[in-house]
């Protein structure tokens, strides 16, 4: 093919005229154009992993990764907020987080005076963490504002950490989902089974999808197939040729009549816009929050020589084919940066 002759003249040319030839690195220059080449495609969830990172990330997709038990640091989840920083998704319980009045929805935007915009989220989370007792200044906005708030690092244990927790508040059953990991429609499935019985005077659920950026598809078709009947449409996907498959919920059915609300804000993506997204075109339950984030498409990872290509294979829709990407799934009310109280109140109204 004749397509990439200036690829391979520019490769001749400088392993014969460049200056520097002790400079070369073969593998360099072809991690190089393969990230040129990818970073061309102007699609942020398309890229190229070179040899180290690709291992990493092949470990974290396949859950083989063991997380850290314990560490020192200020106790929070976080991830990428939408107009750079880390935004704050979760205080742990007795963390220093919660003893500066850090907040859920607090973005950090600057650790001991250098800002973090720039930074990887890797880099940020080294700043953050560090040795038992050591001090630091965060920079945070909060609705708007700027505020800084101080913390003493201390140990972090998180072993009982899940992606799933539950209270019972007025009778109505409040399910927190912080992202879809392969056991977390197992332990959604537990809390339903073990607080909906016929005489646990439970009359709705609410699930709160808030602040999650979603994970695997066929965990959020499991959990959808708890709560939609038998024969539901939980997905579609379409590949590049406008293909489409049909995914189907997968569960016990056994949940279909309690009623049901959804929490969703701007930072619930991807598997959380399709479980919102046939709640919605269901008519299962109320949507409460804001737009979701939009991420409406889906990645494979490619295993090369050296490296591997994780790029955007398809697309995928509501059940009734409403576009999800760079659009999001819209709420039935919508309410932005209000209390977990607010919250609740509103979804009281709809559990009548």
């Amino acid at each position: 093919s004749q397509k990439f002759n200036n690829l391979k003249r520019v490769e001749e040319l400088l392993q014969s005229q460049y200056l520097r030839q002790n400079e070369l690195e073969e593998n360099e220059l072809e991690d190089a154009a393969i990230s040129g080449m990818v970073t061309s495609l102007n699609d942020p969830y398309s890229v190229y992993l070179p040899q180290e990172k690709a291992k990493a990330f092949t470990n974290y997709i396949n859950e083989e990764f063991e997380v850290e038990k314990e560490y020192a640091g200020l106790g929070v989840a976080i991830q990428p907020a939408t107009n750079g920083g880390l935004v704050i998704t979760e205080i742990f319980k007795g963390s220093p987080a919660s003893v500066s009045n850090l907040q859920e929805g607090d973005v950090i935007i600057a650790i001991d005076g250098v800002d973090i915009l720039d930074l990887s989220v890797s880099d940020i989370v080294d700043k953050i963490k560090g040795e038992v007792g050591t001090s630091s200044v965060l920079r945070i906005e909060r609705n708007g504002k700027t505020l800084t708030k101080s913390f003493v690092r201390k140990k972090i244990f998180i072993e009982n950490y899940s992606t799933v927790s539950s209270e019972i508040k007025d009778h109505i059953l409040w399910i927190k989902v912080r992202s879809f990991k392969s056991f977390t429609s197992r332990d959604f499935k537990k809390i339903l089974r073990e607080n909906i019985t016929d005489n646990s005077g439970v009359r709705g659920v609410i699930i709160d999808l808030r602040f999650n950026p979603g994970g695997l598809m066929n965990v959020a078709q499991e959990m959808l197939g708890e709560v939609l009947p038998d024969g539901s449409i939980a997905v579609r996907l379409y590949d590049s040729k406008e293909l489409e498959d049909i995914y189907y919920v997968d569960g016990s059915a056994d949940y279909t009549e309690i009623p049901l609300v959804v929490f969703q804000n701007e930072y619930s993506a991807s598997a959380s816009e399709i479980f919102s997204a046939a709640i919605k075109d269901y008519e299962r339950g109320d949507i409460i929050g804001t737009t979701s984030f939009g991420k409406g498409i889906a990645q494979q990872l490619f295993t090369l020589s050296r490296g591997s290509l994780k790029v955007t294979t398809s697309e995928f829709r509501s059940p009734l084919q409403n576009i999800i990407h760079k659009v999001g799934v819209t709420p039935d009310h919508e309410m932005r940066n209000q209390s977990d109280e607010s919250y609740f109140y509103e979804a009281k109204l709809r559990l009548k």
